[in-house]
Order: C-alpha cells, then sequence, then structure tokens
C-alpha cells in the first residue's frame, strides 16, 4: 500500500531554499517528515506528490509519476516511456488550466 500527500507550491516560495525548484523540494522534504513515518507505523510506503505551479515537480513526484506509467503501460500494453511522456503531459495541461482559472476568478473579483 502507498499513501501520497498532493500540494502544488509557488516557485517563488523560497520556504528557505535557493535555486530553481527548491520550493518543490522543500515542500517534499516536509511532507516526508511530516508523514512518512506515520504511513510507515501503519505498514504503508509514502511519498510526496508535489507540483511547482510552473510546471516542475520533485524527485519524490517523478518516483510516483514512473510507477503511475509502468502499471499503465503494463494494462495498456504500451512503452512505459511514452505512457510516462503522456502523464505528465496531461498533468501540466490540468495544472496549466487550473492556474488559468485561478487568474480569470481574481480578475473578476
Amino acid at each position: 500500500d502507498l499513501c501520497l500527500d498532493v500540494a502544488i507550491v509557488s516557485p517563488f516560495a523560497t520556504n528557505g531554499g535557493v535555486g530553481p525548484g527548491s520550493a518543490v523540494r522543500r515542500a517534499e522534504e516536509r511532507k516526508i517528515e511530516k508523514y512518512k513515518a506515520r504511513c510507515q507505523e501503519r505498514g504503508m510506503a509514502f511519498l510526496p506528490f508535489v507540483l511547482s505551479t510552473f510546471g516542475g515537480f520533485g524527485p519524490g513526484t517523478s518516483g510516483v509519476l514512473e510507477r503511475m506509467a509502468v502499471a499503465l503501460s503494463d494494462v495498456q500494453r504500451a512503452d512505459a516511456r511514452e505512457t510516462l511522456q503522456s502523464i505528465i503531459q496531461r498533468i501540466s495541461f490540468a495544472g496549466q488550466r487550473a492556474l488559468d482559472e485561478g487568474f480569470l476568478m481574481r480578475s473578476e473579483t
């Protein structure tokens, strides 16, 4: 069994980090510190799933996406790398759409 904790962070939120991807990495680290031991106590693995509002993601999220791609490619009898690319494209599109809708909602108020 696997536990996921999902977050979307702004790359402008430094949270003590500096450089590209620091907000995503720091968010993953916080989630691991907070939830990994709790999940392991219950016999489950834990992986963070953190996306940037600009479409980036951290190493924990990469692991989740790779697992998803392998499982889905087995079911669909497709190439795992192509499946991974498809998943990333869909997530990026959905994230951009949500970001656009957020801007639209703010501009209407």
